[in-house]
């Protein structure tokens, strides 16, 4: 039994006319004809009185058109709850974050403001967070270095990496510094699973040394306050970080090496159709291009 003869079979028994429903169906009458006697031998059981050319819904027919009715009712309301799930997954914006959060929290609220029916799902890299490509809409990381871009890739983001210290550090009033002057300092590092983590340990080995590392953290806030009362440095990107810090530590920038860090945007091409992703891209691409400028 298919739906479209429960649909017809619905019509003709409202009328009780098979020219007039095969008119109002856009079908042939002996097609409908038809699709009404396979129907009534399926179920083993006429649904029409027949006499001459009229037709008159029988006990059965009045029975089956109960249930045919409720049967189109439910499909109508499967096929609204099914849009509404598929449109709630296209205005759900999902985020691999490989970076601190803090760069683009003012882009997703300026967006927000625009799109409010957006959601955004944020995925920070760690323990336990598949890093699959496909499972996510956009992934938000910093490469090892500037490198040839693919088609689902652009670089948002090209910052100096400058070292973070305590207004009170002996250093704190220079304007520059040579990163091995702190190769014998403590330093606070993110993770050892994080990009950054990876980044300032090779700048630190291009300058001649492994940082003495004494706490690990990944939140920037709390690691900006273990700075502040002196327990360590550490080496942070200047952008992303946040320009609010600025107020309580001492940012120095990094003489030799230069430290440079790239954060790169890549979608999802597979998952990247949906109007709020095709947005926001735009929205992110355009924010950065004016920050460049």
């Amino acid at each position: 039994m298919e739906l479209v003869q429960i649909s017809q079979f619905k019509r003709v028994a409202e009328l009780e006319h098979i020219t007039k429903a095969s008119l109002e169906l856009r079908i042939a009458q002996p097609a409908l004809s038809k699709t009404i006697k396979n129907l009534e031998t399926e179920l083993g059981m006429t649904l029409f009185d027949r006499h001459k050319k009229t037709i008159k819904l029988n006990e059965n027919g009045k029975i089956f058109y109960k249930y045919a009715c409720k049967i189109e009712e439910n499909i109508k309301d499967l096929r609204t709850e099914i849009w509404e799930i598929i449109e709630k997954e296209e205005e759900t914006i999902s985020i691999l974050l490989k970076v601190p959060a803090t760069f683009i929290s003012k882009v997703m609220k300026d967006f927000l403001r625009l799109y409010p029916n957006v959601k955004f799902e944020l995925f920070f890299a760690g323990k336990g967070i598949p890093e699959k490509e496909s499972l996510y809409d956009f992934i938000i990381y910093s490469p090892r270095q500037e490198a040839a871009l693919s088609s689902n890739e652009v670089c948002i983001i090209q910052e100096e990496l400058v070292l973070a210290i305590s207004r009170r550090h002996s250093l704190a009033k220079k304007e520059s510094v040579c990163l091995r002057e702190v190769k014998n300092k403590d330093f606070i590092c993110f993770s050892k699973d994080s990009d950054l983590r990876r980044i300032v340990g090779e700048y630190c080995q291009l300058a001649g040394f492994d940082p003495h590392i004494i706490l690990e953290c990944n939140d920037y806030f709390t690691m900006s306050n273990l700075i502040e009362a002196g327990i360590g440095i550490s080496l942070v990107p200047e952008f992303s970080w946040g320009y609010q810090e600025k107020e309580k530590l001492a940012l120095i920038n990094i003489s030799s090496p230069r430290c440079i860090n790239f954060i790169n945007l890549r979608w999802n091409c597979d998952k990247n159709s949906t109007q709020s992703c095709i947005n926001f891209k735009k929205y992110l691409l355009d924010y950065f291009e004016k920050e460049k400028e």
